[in-house]
């Protein structure tokens, strides 16, 4: 395949991404929540391998054990092993400032999953998403980086409409 059509492939990807994502986030429980961000860590999965960005095609792949197992069950042990599972990721595929920033949002994106509070991930993902604004907007990502402005923008309305049903 063509560098172009890699380029086309996660463009395509970033879309999948804002709509099971952006769906994600106005699920009432955390399983449906989880569901649609693991369709999510698929198309991120190949979004960044189409443009050469591993540590985050990486940590997605982590995240989708993750967001399969928490889906399943939610005991510390396996919240340490997935944290065991990034640090030692991010260990072996360092290569900039942004793979480490990378490593600790993700972590605190998985302490936040592994919340039985949908107000929690909510709250918690509007600092992460602005985080993964940049990243995109850095690797090239440029459908992504749209994209999440635009699922920070409804993730916020979430986070206030939920806020205002408890």
């Amino acid at each position: 395949m063509s560098t172009r059509d890699l380029f086309i492939i996660a463009q395509i990807c970033g879309v999948i991404n804002f709509i099971t994502y952006g769906t994600s986030i106005w699920m009432k429980n955390k399983k449906d929540m989880l569901f649609l961000q693991i369709i999510c860590n698929i198309a991120d999965i190949i979004q960044y391998l189409c443009l050469n960005a591993y540590t985050a095609c990486s940590l997605n792949i982590i995240s989708l054990i993750r967001n399969i197992i928490f889906r399943k069950r939610n005991n510390i042990f396996c919240l340490i092993i997935i944290i065991l599972l990034y640090i030692l990721c991010g260990i072996c595929i360092y290569s900039n400032i942004f793979s480490a920033l990378s490593i600790l949002i993700i972590i605190v994106q998985t302490v936040l999953a592994f919340q039985n509070n949908e107000q929690y991930i909510r709250f918690g993902a509007i600092f992460i998403i602005i985080y993964w604004i940049i990243y995109d907007f850095l690797y090239g990502a440029y459908v992504a980086t749209l994209l999440d402005i635009i699922i920070l923008i409804s993730n916020i309305f979430a986070f206030k409409k939920y806020q205002k049903e408890k």
